[in-house]
């Protein structure tokens, strides 16, 4: 197969995580670029930063694809000075395309909720696709504490810290997970009955909630809940496209909170 596009790749796209499945507030698919575009290279990352962009410049891409949004308001302006602005101008200047797949590849099923899901251990209960897919996964896993099944997603997500909420000796067994920032989910993820709950920016009230509601979080951050998204799509793209289309993996994007 030879002179593929843009729009090949967002067929594939697509059908892993159709845009009809995105939050109304979301903002995906091709934001930057035109569809017929020919399409030899693809960098993969978490955001458009602008160490992503040097290495899709340096590295001849033709198509960015990244989890969050570029453009999520309305541009009044687009003007170097900006820093949204100036990603837009070098985007076209270059010639490179930007594609996202957001809230509706964390929906999707076989997307990014039940990959990290998988990574975890978690065995996910059969979901019924109705009028909408759940927006979280609940499953099963082996039964530990509260505790240890916090150090378990630290080890399986690799980590350098993630915080944590509720009795650590609590045993655990029914798992209620959302990655990025799932926390307006907490009490549907408790209607089904969880024992614990994993997502991303947990704030105070949402602790004290939690040990009010006896059923603990575990904040596994936004950044590392969702950056294992370009060795999934990695995974994904490499196995529909079999080597006519070079894809790469953005390894310099490092979560941005740091600690001491």
């Amino acid at each position: 197969m030879a002179n593929l596009k843009v729009r090949d790749v967002m067929d594939v796209m697509e059908e892993l995580a159709p845009i009809s499945l995105a939050q109304s507030y979301d903002n995906v698919g091709l934001l930057i670029g035109s569809e017929s575009e020919v399409v030899n290279k693809v960098i993969l990352g978490l955001e458009l930063t602008d160490s992503l962009l040097e290495e899709a410049i340096l590295k001849e891409c033709d198509l960015i694809i990244v989890h969050h949004p570029l453009i999520f308001k309305p541009l009044k302006k687009i003007i170097s000075q900006d820093v949204i602005g100036s990603k837009v101008i070098k985007l076209i200047k270059e010639n490179i395309s930007l594609y996202v797949a957001h809230t509706n590849l964390d929906t999707t099923l076989g997307g990014l909720n039940d990959y990290v899901a998988s990574k975890l251990g978690i065995q996910v209960d059969t979901i019924k696709v109705d009028d909408e897919i759940p927006n979280i996964r609940v499953g099963s896993i082996k039964e530990m504490t509260m505790l240890d099944l916090a150090k378990h997603v630290k080890s399986s997500l690799d980590l350098d810290y993630l915080h944590y909420c509720g009795d650590e000796k609590t045993l655990v067994s029914r798992v209620g997970l959302c990655t990025g920032s799932g926390m307006s989910f907490y009490k549907e993820a408790m209607s089904k009955e969880v024992d614990v709950f994993i997502t991303g920016d947990m704030k105070y009230h949402d602790a004290t909630l939690s040990v009010d509601m006896k059923v603990p979080i575990i904040d596994a951050t936004h950044y590392g809940s969702e950056i294992l998204v370009s060795e999934f799509l990695y995974s994904e793209l490499n196995k529909s496209f079999k080597g006519n289309i070079e894809f790469v993996v953005h390894e310099l994007y490092d979560n941005p909170i740091k600690t001491i």
